[in-house]
């Protein structure tokens, strides 16, 4: 995975530049801060609520995966617009 992740950062003319430019990789890109900082906030209230809603079922399976990624996604890019974009504004402003 790091060899994978190294050719794509040194050399930008390969074979997955079509999809890390499609709309979903570029949104990604630009909110991975907050899906990082959120996602396991995310993983464990979706865990809570699993266990109150008795779905044991759902627990580590790519259905699980997949919700906890598009919510964590989601809270992200609220996160991006209402709050850190206020503060890469000021970067213009202050930026020597």
């Amino acid at each position: 995975m790091a060899l994978l992740v190294g050719s794509c950062v040194v050399r930008e003319d390969h074979w997955l530049t079509p999809l890390l430019h499609t709309r979903f990789f570029v949104q990604v890109g630009i909110v991975s801060y907050g899906m990082y900082m959120f996602h396991n906030l995310v993983y464990d209230v979706l865990r809570k609520i699993e266990a109150s809603l008795g779905l044991r079922s759902l627990s580590g399976g790519p259905v699980e995966f997949v919700f906890c990624v598009l919510v964590t996604l989601a809270i992200a890019s609220l996160s991006f617009r209402y709050y850190e974009s206020r503060f890469l504004k000021l970067k213009d402003r202050y930026a020597s």
